[in-house]
């Protein structure tokens, strides 16, 4: 099934990465400075050519120990599926547990620290105001590089709390191959409970 591959390949960019709506003029505000560690819930919306799909899921992550996760339920009119994966720098580990087989765990060995979702707005360009969900009018940042444009949106009454989080991917000519959305419902700039990070006990053993 051509849509669970895709899919997972692409939660997996998201962590690599940290590598509608309608513009309004503004002056450029205060850059964002949107914490390493934090607890989120969100709405994720993915779309390309032939797949659109809304899901809802959340992550959690904490820099002070090389620890992530990340997890979503994503349906449409025909597929279901789940995505988890967790990243522990810490043993060196990248876990994916398939949508498919439940009992099957994919690892894959990682160096370095864990990349941040939100590193890059440190370069990001201000990019104006937009709508999200016509509830919330919210400073977009924006940064473009190696094919993906990323976009984050935040409320100007409380700059380091993200409440739209944009990744377009396109290919060598510029078209589109996708896009994923995330809304955050939740986001608490604290450390997430150190069972969130816990290897399930599918990866437990290769």
């Amino acid at each position: 099934r051509r849509v669970h591959g895709d899919t997972r390949v692409k939660m997996k960019i998201l962590f690599a990465l940290a590598c509608i709506v309608v513009a309004v003029v503004a002056s450029t505000p205060i850059r964002p400075q949107i914490p390493a560690t934090f607890e989120a819930r969100m709405t994720v919306g993915i779309h390309k050519e032939y797949l659109d799909l809304i899901g809802e899921g959340g992550v959690a992550f904490d820099e002070s120990t090389n620890m992530g996760v990340q997890w979503y339920n994503f349906e449409n009119k025909t597929e279901h599926f789940d995505v988890y994966e967790l990243s522990r720098y810490d043993l060196g580990k990248f876990y994916q547990i398939d949508s498919w087989n439940k009992t099957n765990c994919i690892i894959t060995d990682v160096t370095g620290d864990l990349p941040e979702w939100f590193g890059w707005v440190s370069a990001a360009n201000y990019a104006g105001q937009r709508w999200v969900r016509h509830q919330w009018l919210v400073d977009f940042w924006t940064l473009t590089a190696n094919q993906f444009s990323l976009g984050v949106g935040v409320n100007n009454k409380d700059v380091n709390r993200p409440y739209f989080f944009e990744v377009n991917q396109t290919d060598s000519d510029g078209n589109l191959v996708q896009q994923t959305l995330f809304i955050f419902d939740k986001f608490e700039a604290h450390t997430p409970s150190k069972n969130m990070f816990a290897v399930p006990h599918e990866c437990s053993s290769e």
